[in-house]
């Protein structure tokens, strides 16, 4: 397990352990972190596009609960 490669040259004394270990944290550390920043790039691709579905969503939601509640109403057409 605290061998860095295949296994050849593990880690013999006290310092070593310390040290592979660390830099087994901090390679999974650089790693989760570049994995978060590039999620949070590409979902930030589309945040106008979400938006605007969610306003249109809002709005035909906002039509139907009046529909139901007052009915449709005949506006004459000038």
């Amino acid at each position: 397990m605290l061998c860095i490669g295949y296994g050849r040259y593990p880690p013999h004394s006290t310092i070593d352990v310390w040290l592979t270990m660390i830099s087994m944290v901090t390679g999974a550390t650089c790693y989760a972190l570049f994995v978060g920043h590039t999620t949070t790039i590409i979902q930030s691709f589309d945040t106008s596009k979400r938006l605007y579905r969610e306003k249109v969503c809002e709005s035909d939601s906002f039509e139907n609960s009046n529909i139901r509640i007052f009915g449709r109403r005949n506006i004459p057409i000038i």
